[in-house]
C-alpha cells in the first residue's frame, strides 16, 4: 500500500520535480505576461484641450473606453499632458486629480473621490430654502 508522497522506488519519481519546476516556471511567465499585456502604456501628446477631448482622444486610439457620471467630472478643464507610453491610470490623474480610477480590462471607470468638489445640482433640482422669521422672547 502506497501512501501519499512515497514511491515504489521506480525511476518516473525523480522525472516528476523537474517537470513541476518547469510548470512552475512557465505559469509564472504566463501570468506575468499576461498583466502586463492588460493595460497597454498609451502615448499622447496634447496642450490646452478640455478633459471631454483628452478623453475622446485616448479612445480613438482603441485601447480604451471610458465610463464615469458627467456630473462627477468637470468635462469643460482645460488640460495639457505629453505622456510617452504612460499608464493609463498615471495620465487621468495628472489630468482629473480628484477622481478614482479603476481599470478593468479596457474600460476605464472614473468615479469622483470621496470629499471632491462636485458641481451643484442645476436649479430645477434644488431645494427650495424659507428664511422663518425670528420670535423674540
Amino acid at each position: 500500500m502506497k501512501f501519499f508522497g512515497q514511491s515504489d522506488g521506480s525511476a518516473p519519481h525523480k522525472r516528476r520535480l523537474p517537470v513541476k519546476i518547469m510548470s512552475l516556471f512557465i505559469f509564472l511567465f504566463m501570468s506575468v505576461g499576461g498583466v502586463s499585456a492588460a493595460n497597454p502604456p498609451v502615448t499622447i501628446h496634447l496642450k490646452n484641450v478640455t478633459v471631454a477631448e483628452l478623453l475622446r482622444q485616448i479612445e480613438a486610439q482603441g485601447k480604451y473606453s471610458f465610463a464615469y457620471n458627467n456630473a462627477d467630472i468637470d468635462l469643460t478643464r482645460v488640460v495639457s499632458v505629453a505622456a510617452e507610453a504612460w499608464p493609463i491610470e498615471r495620465i487621468v490623474l495628472k489630468c482629473i486629480p480628484d477622481v478614482l480610477v479603476n481599470v478593468e480590462r479596457n474600460k476605464v471607470i472614473l468615479t469622483p473621490r470621496r470629499g471632491a468638489q462636485v458641481s451643484p445640482p442645476p436649479a430645477k433640482f434644488r431645494a427650495r430654502s424659507r428664511t422663518l422669521p425670528v420670535i423674540p422672547s
